[in-house]
């Protein structure tokens, strides 16, 4: 994972035998302070600069070897920055730790479907 001028996630298979996968991360990305793979293998649940998001990397080919990632699910808090984040092992609930000690738990399958609406 590269910073401002590598704002980028390579991604490659250690099961496989392939070229890796070169992801552009989301606007406003400088890096990243924590980052997760979810159990499906093809969502990461990412913090950067505060900021908690949930990308899918399910969409590439084997063609295409650079490409932004998607956003399934952005979650910024007014006037606090996301520091830590836990989601369970069903993936229906999400916990939001801040910087200023505030919990948040989010219902996962209501906060995609909210995101989904949005855009």
């Amino acid at each position: 994972v590269g910073g401002v001028n590598l704002p980028y996630l390579i991604f490659k298979s250690l099961k496989e035998k392939s070229e890796p996968f070169l992801y552009r991360l989301p606007t406003g990305c400088r890096g990243v302070d924590r980052l997760q793979m979810l159990r499906d293998q093809n969502l990461l649940a990412v913090i950067s600069e505060g900021f908690f998001y949930l990308i899918d990397i399910s969409y590439s080919t084997a063609t295409e070897k650079k490409q932004s990632v998607v956003v399934k699910l952005n979650i910024r808090i007014p006037h606090e920055q996301v520091k830590t984040f836990d989601i369970d092992q069903n993936m229906t609930t999400l916990v939001l730790g801040t910087n200023a000690g505030n919990v948040f738990i989010y219902d996962l399958a209501k906060a995609l479907e909210n995101e989904r609406i949005i855009n």
